[in-house]
Order: structure tokens, then sequence, then C-alpha cells
């Protein structure tokens, strides 16, 4: 299942992107001009006008509309009489777009070192750094970066968007361990940059098939801070009865109304997951920046992505983890 949600991170969030991105097959070069050594967080500050509530409560709903969730945040946070304005999804925006700015400025921080085990894939022109440790109960929590050049985004996208058929192509395996993708389907896509996918995935013997359902919110904020920012978060796994999610998740999760939570279906365990990906310019000072460079003739764009899965496991077997870590996210994974 790690492997499953590993690839699946990627592939979701990259599928979402696909549609705006030009054809010509480069990323815009917004991207190229982000800052690489922001002093504190790469959340820009806004500066005090004049405009009215009423003025900035229309921009917000403009810049909703056009998918812009975290410039749309920004004016309301500057809305005077936020217990008169701002209601419904007003403030469901303002929590999602502060856990996207959150996730933004962990990909900032120097990557983890305490407690944590690294490994470095190689596999041709990639270069893989991945990171990560296994808590009590089998939850997997990893870091994953590598660089990649401009000029594969768009096909890769372009591959990656038809999250309906991604158990066709992602990788499975029934030897040494019998793992892969059963299943998944787009349950909601009411939004450009929204989902609500659920995967259903083989897992080995004795384990029971797992399932996840996952929220998730994709955010072009190229033109503001030179990066695509993304969040997965797995609906509360919990309500399977009722076929509504939890109060807490009610209060920063954009669901419609209308939504209902799929029911589990008997003999399937339906897991927890979180996680978020970045794209942005690759800083200089990333390790071996040069080489990269000029192995791939361009300035690269830097892949990032955390995840925290918990497989609701009671232990862990380690050749479970060494497959996992090594075989599938290092060796596939992202190794295009």
């Amino acid at each position: 299942m790690w492997l499953v949600l590993a690839w699946i991170f990627v592939v979701t969030l990259l599928g979402i992107r696909c549609s705006p991105l030009p054809s010509e097959g480069l990323i815009p070069t917004g991207i190229m001009t982000m800052v690489t050594e922001p002093e504190n967080d790469i959340i820009p500050t806004t500066t005090t006008t004049t405009t009215t509530d009423d003025e900035l409560i229309r921009q917000a709903q403009i810049l909703f509309d056009e998918e812009k969730l975290l410039a749309s945040a920004r004016v309301l946070r500057r809305i005077r009489n936020p217990e008169q304005y701002l209601k419904g999804w007003h403030l469901k925006l303002l929590k999602i777009s502060s856990l996207l700015e959150e996730a933004v400025n962990a990909f900032l921080l120097p990557p983890p070192i305490d407690d944590w085990t690294k490994r470095t894939e190689t596999h041709g022109k990639y270069d893989t750094n991945i990171f990560f440790k296994v808590e009590a109960g089998g939850k997997l929590t990893c870091r994953i970066e590598t660089p990649i050049p401009q000029d594969m985004l768009v096909p890769i996208l372009s591959v990656l968007n038809e999250s309906t058929l991604y158990e066709t192509w992602i990788p499975s395996w029934k030897k040494p361990i019998r793992i892969g993708v059963k299943e998944s389907k787009q349950i909601l896509n009411d939004r450009k940059g929204h989902q609500v996918i659920k995967i259903n995935c083989n897992v080995p013997w004795p384990m029971s098939e797992r399932e996840v359902l996952m929220d998730v919110t994709a955010v072009d904020d190229i033109e503001e801070t030179g990066c695509i920012i993304a969040k997965m978060q797995s609906i509360d796994s919990t309500s399977t009865t009722s076929g509504e999610s939890s109060e807490s998740q009610q209060e920063y999760l954009l669901l419609p109304d209308t939504f209902k939570i799929p029911v589990l279906e008997g003999g399937v365990e339906r897991v927890d997951f979180d996680g978020s990906i970045l794209f942005r310019a690759c800083p200089k000072d990333y390790p071996h920046y040069e080489n990269v460079q000029r192995r791939f003739g361009q300035e690269p764009i830097l892949l990032q992505y955390i995840m925290s899965f918990d497989a609701k496991l009671v232990a862990t077997p380690t050749s479970l983890v060494n497959f996992v870590t090594r075989v599938v996210i290092g060796g596939y994974g992202l190794c295009y």
C-alpha cells in the first residue's frame, strides 16, 4: 500500500495541473523566478490599502472563481470586519490555504536527520533523495525530492492526467510480495484544481485489502511565489455509515454540500493519508546542482513531496519497508 500511495500521490497531483499548462511543453517561466532562499517563509506579505471590505469580498470571489485559492485567501485576510463578512466558503478557504502555506514552508526546511533513514537512488540522469521513518502501528512518513528538466513536466502531466486508469500502468508486484493498485476511481472533480479519488490496493496476505479516499486540492501560485503546491488528505475513515465527513473536516475541506462518502465494502480497511507536493525552481544550493544543470542542459525544476501514511498494521516487516522505499519509491516512483 505504501508503494501505491507514493505513486498515486505524485500522479494525482500532477494530473490536476495538466490542462492549464502551455502546449509547447515548457513550464511557465514564472516558476523559475521563485526566490530560492527566503529568510523565513515563502508566503508573501500584503500591503494595507483603503479598499473597502465589500470590494475585498468581490475581489476574493473573482480570484476564487479563477482557481487562485491562495491569492483569494490573501485578499480575505485584509478584511477589517471578519466577523461580519467572512462566512461559509470564506472560512473553509482560509483554513485550506493555511494548510497549503504550511506545506510550502515545510518543504523549505532542511531535510530531516534525526530518527530518519536516508537513501539516494540514481537512475540514468535522475537522482532521488529519500528520507523516511516508520513508527509504531505501521505509520510511514516519507520525504522524497528529485530535480527534473523543465521540458519533461508537460509530457508527464499529459500521461498522468487520467486518474481512473492508474491500475492499467502503475507497476504492481506479485513477487516477492503481492502489492499494487486494484482499482482507482475519480469520485468528484468539481473544480479544475479539486478532486476526490478512491484507490483500492492489493496488499500482502494476511492483510485485508486497503482503500484510501483522498481529497486533493492543487493551486497554481506561480505569479505570486513561483511554485505549484497541492495538498492531499484522506477523508475521515470513520465516516462510512452516515456518508458525511466529520465536523472537523467540514471546516477545511471544500466539498460540495451534496457530497457523500462512499460506503466501505466488507473486508476492506480504509486507511489514513496526508501529503503535499511542491514544484519550484531548483535552488542553486541544492546538492550537485551544477551537475544536474549540466546533465539536463537547462535550469532544473525541483519536485518535492512529503507523505504520512498509516497502513493500520500491528507490526511492519523490515523486508516490506526495504522493498517499498528502495525498489518501489526509489526504483520506479521517481525515475520516470
